[in-house]
């Protein structure tokens, strides 16, 4: 009877207690009912935590190149067709597809569980959600695909993780758990576990994908190369920036809805900095160089600056400096001086010149964010999920912030592969000149 019970049958409740069982009353579960008449409807219960995505349905815009994905047809064969796979990595980077890849090759479809939803449920609850949705894997075919593993990789998650690993070990062919960061299990089981890591897209492959989803861009003029440097977006961001852009050039011109460079700049910045909207203010450069007076050695140091966001991945990527450096690959730059001296129109200018967002972020927000979320707070200003983004940011007064939350804060800065420019008033004097650490002294 109990494994009855596992299975998803249901016992009908005797009219009398102690029933012998031979008498008793069995009910079968609406699913394996439907299954049994030819129903391929998932199974009620899981349809707030599933997609299913059936065998060798189109993948639009493949994210993944060639010699990774040969790669990864290469592993059903050394694993003998069973294997859980680990697939860690920023999100948009094509680990879901590198599943649908697989199993397509196998024949089977994609069945999909968010475990971010389900992993605060009770132990009962996420137990017979487990059990329905490998039984859902058994009889529809398909391989069984683990979003948001992360949600279980706490210590207090425990049991919800061995209770998810014990129904994967038993599944057959290749199942697939997808987090951000590294995690192996402390007791390897006769079923192999391979870690396999997505990496960000390298400028090459940026490019490569802008031409793929805009395919006339070399017949309109739209120099792609430059758009994938200043925008380091994953797969499915470029989608959805070409997308946009077509959207955008729609409503320009319906007569004529050519996507022009305009566009897809404006759809680039709607896309990059979706959470620093939250915490800042955008401000639309509307000055240029002719309006700036300064020394000319200033000027050419702005100028320096745009020429390195320009060029950054012809020295990073194509010159391979990206491969010798392991951090300060970032440029963070501070702007000091009494109100009035152009530090806000320099850091508008830059903006306009590079086609990127200028936002303009208060101390007291700022702070407040700090306070309620720690460090987390600078993940969420500079960037989600890896994916490094480059808008311009302009932060009033917030040197005495920057002091105060000192190297933590710096750390961050260092780290972000954007944008920074900061603002002191008169009371408030930043100095430094190796960028290392922000040094912590007050007015």
């Amino acid at each position: 009877m109990p494994r009855l019970r596992r299975k998803r049958f249901e016992q009908w409740a005797p009219s009398q207690p102690h029933t012998p069982l031979p008498v008793q009353s069995f009910r079968i579960d609406d699913r394996i009912a439907g299954y049994l008449l030819g129903s391929d409807e998932i199974d009620s219960h899981l349809l707030p935590y599933t997609e299913y995505v059936a065998a060798h349905s189109s993948i639009p815009c493949p994210i993944l190149s060639d010699d990774f994905r040969n790669r990864l047809l290469a592993l059903p064969q050394r694993t003998k067709d069973r294997a859980i796979l680990y697939f860690r990595g920023p999100s948009g980077i094509g680990k879901q597809e590198g599943a649908r890849t697989l199993s397509d090759a196998a024949g089977r479809g994609l069945l999909t569980i968010d475990l971010e939803g389900l992993a605060n449920a009770d132990h009962a609850t996420f137990e017979d959600v487990i059990r329905r949705v490998a039984r859902e894997a058994r009889l529809l075919t398909a391989a069984l695909y683990c979003r948001g593993f992360a949600a279980l990789l706490p210590d207090e998650k425990h049991f919800a993780r061995g209770k998810l690993l014990a129904e994967l070990r038993n599944l057959d062919g290749l199942s697939f758990l997808e987090a951000e960061t590294a995690w192996e299990p402390s007791a390897q089981a006769a079923i192999p576990f391979i870690s396999v890591k997505f990496s960000s897209l390298a400028f090459a492959e940026r490019v490569r994908l802008w031409a793929s989803v805009l395919p006339t861009a070399l017949q309109i003029g739209l120099d792609l190369e430059a758009i994938a440097s200043k925008f380091r977006f994953s797969g499915d961001q470029i989608r959805d920036g070409a997308a946009t852009a077509a959207n955008l050039a729609l409503w320009r011109d319906p007569e004529d809805p050519r996507i022009t460079e305009n566009n897809l700049y404006e759809s680039c910045r709607l896309h990059s900095n979706k959470k620093l909207a939250s915490l800042a203010r955008r401000i639309k450069p509307r000055h240029g160089w002719d309006d700036i007076i300064l020394p000319p050695d200033r000027a050419r140091h702005l100028r320096e600056i745009c020429n390195s966001v320009k060029h950054r991945a012809l020295v990073y990527e194509k010159w391979g400096f990206d491969r010798k450096l392991s951090l300060g690959k970032g440029l963070n730059i501070l702007f000091a001086g009494p109100p009035g001296t152009g530090k806000t129109m320099g850091a508008e200018i830059m903006a306009g010149e590079l086609g990127l967002d200028l936002q303009n972020g208060s101390f007291l927000t700022g702070q407040q964010v700090y306070r309620r979320n720690g460090e987390k707070s600078c993940t969420h200003l500079f960037g989600s999920r890896g994916i490094k983004r480059y808008p311009l940011l302009r932060r009033s007064r917030c040197a005495v912030w920057l002091a105060y939350r000192g190297a933590r804060f710096a750390r961050s800065l260092r780290e972000h592969r954007g944008w920074l420019s900061l603002t002191a008033d008169g009371r408030v004097r930043w100095r430094g000149d190796s960028g290392d650490e922000f040094p912590q002294e007050h007015g």
